[in-house]
């Protein structure tokens, strides 16, 4: 079996996994569904299918051409179908994960941001002074709060470059590490819940003035509705990201750097992608510990991916990424 059809059922057995677990979580929470949860993932499997389609259309008709033009259509008609196919599971993994993160945060078990505080400070990070110190420079906190919103374009660029050059198995082999890192990530932050370095330590709005802050609040009035475990109608529209333990910007700034390894995005990507864990503190209102664990949700997720994938050197990978 090739490397490209064991990343594909990574993904199809984290989606079972994913609704097995909401189809157990379900049956003791207060949250409930709607029905335009199944007609928007139809919609999105049917413009997965269409790339799909095309890709085959493509090949059918450039079937006979040779040289040049027969490679780039063979390269077009590939990239297609990775294209398709992940669009087709994306549009069932994403409310299957998302409804897990939610089911996940409805829980009344302590909040644990004294302890990742605590851990903080037993090694000598002082959080709050290290978000004032960014905000005493406009510039700075202007570069990190734009790479911190870079993660929104970082995983369709990643993936459309190695649609159109690397072929599926390093498509694959990214998407197969962000499904595993995702449902890793927000299994944990079931077992250990917070809400996050600004709820727990309640600046002063003038010692966080230049950046949004978004990640650190955004998600609180979500995540009380869920703790109180109040009847809550889950709906796509209204998704938000409700993990602070572990920092899923720090895993996946390790993900598309080690994506684009041996490609001219390299190191733009490690300088994007530095920075963006860098922002996870005061831009995302993580914890210290929170990027710490997410590093290494990264690097577990990546070696067993490429455990599935039988390829060698990875430990040499790691290092050189």
């Amino acid at each position: 079996m090739s490397a490209y059809n064991r990343y594909l059922m990574v993904i199809v057995a984290t989606i079972g996994l994913l609704a097995l677990s909401d189809a157990v979580l379900l049956q003791r929470s207060a949250i409930y569904l709607t029905p335009a949860i199944v007609a928007d993932a139809v919609r999105g499997i049917a413009f997965g299918a269409m790339f799909f389609g095309l890709s085959k259309l493509l090949y059918l008709g450039m079937r006979r051409a040779t040289g040049a033009l027969g490679d780039a259509s063979a390269r077009v008609s590939e990239g297609l179908e990775s294209v398709g196919i992940f669009l087709m599971l994306f549009f069932v993994f994403s409310p299957a994960n998302a409804l897990y993160m939610f089911l996940a945060a409805a829980t009344q078990h302590p909040l644990m941001d004294g302890a990742m505080a605590a851990m903080d400070r037993s090694i000598g990070f002082n959080w709050p002074a290290v978000v004032e110190a960014a905000n005493s420079s406009p510039l700075l906190a202007s570069v990190l709060v734009a790479t911190y919103a870079s993660v929104l374009y970082q995983v369709p660029l990643v993936l459309i470059f190695h649609a159109s050059t690397s072929g599926r198995a390093r498509f694959f082999e990214f998407a197969a590490t962000l499904v595993m890192d995702l449902f890793m990530t927000t299994t944990i932050s079931m077992l250990v819940p917070t809400a996050g370095a600004y709820s727990y330590y309640q600046l002063q709005a003038s010692s966080y003035s230049h950046f949004t802050a978004i990640g650190g609040f955004a998600h609180l009035d979500t995540l009380h509705q869920l703790r109180s475990l109040a009847p809550y109608e889950f709906t796509m529209r209204k998704v938000i990201g409700l993990v602070s333990f572990p920092s899923f910007h720090t895993s996946l700034g390790i993900l598309v750097v080690f994506a684009l390894r041996r490609t001219f995005l390299f190191w733009p990507a490690v300088l994007v992608n530095v920075a963006m864990i860098a922002a996870t503190v005061p831009e995302g209102g993580h914890h210290f510990m929170d990027v710490v664990v997410g590093a290494i949700i990264a690097v577990v997720s990546i070696s067993l991916i490429r455990w599935v994938g039988r390829e060698a050197g990875t430990l040499r990978e790691l290092k050189s990424a």
